[in-house]
């Protein structure tokens, strides 16, 4: 698997409510995506305290799903809409997803730096552990880590049934549509 997003930081006026009645209307079009795994609308606006940004987060099964995507007339369109985004890719450390008959609305994301003398696999394996021990109490849907090995660097996403507590450094986002086309819990 293979974790992508790509993100908009838009001006302070732009229309959010605008944005996510879009959302509304092309969100369930995910749904039957070849080759996707979860797509995750994340929005995040000055009324809460946040920047306005759009910031699109996708698993895909695999590489061939998320190029076929990419070379796809609805990313020409969001281009169109919003200018050619740099896209991030992440290998997956791992995935856990969660029962889809409860659907998160809330986001956090976190980039953390790897440093020259870390063991990969060591990381890898402490990262999963703990993916594993956090949220046990029900309020965790979804969990997704993979590494960047251009920048060194670890991201680690959460959806959320309930807002968790605000941290500094750590982004947080409305998840406005949760797109889920196959149903199974994945682990990778």
């Amino acid at each position: 698997m293979l974790l992508m997003q790509y993100r908009f930081d838009l001006e302070d006026d732009h229309d959010m409510r605008a944005l996510r009645e879009r959302v509304s209307v092309i969100g369930s079009g995910f749904n039957s995506l070849a080759g996707l795994v979860q797509k995750a609308f994340l929005v995040s606006n000055l009324a809460n305290g946040r920047p306005n940004r759009y910031a699109p987060f996708y698993v895909w099964q695999d590489e061939e799903a998320m190029r076929a995507f990419l070379l796809s007339d609805a990313f020409a369109r969001v281009c169109a809409k919003y200018g050619r985004p740099k896209v991030r890719a992440w290998m997956t450390i791992h995935s856990r997803t969660g029962d889809f008959s409860r659907i998160p609305g809330q986001a956090t994301q976190e980039f953390i730096s790897i440093e020259p003398s870390t063991d990969l696999g060591t990381l890898a394996s402490e990262e999963r552990a703990k993916a594993d021990a956090v949220g046990r109490d029900g309020e965790l849907h979804s969990i997704h880590i993979g590494f960047d090995t251009t920048m060194w660097q670890l991201v680690r996403t959460c959806f959320w049934h309930q807002p968790p507590e605000t941290i500094c450094g750590i982004d947080a986002y409305d998840l406005e549509y949760l797109a889920f086309p196959h149903r199974e819990c994945l682990s990778a």
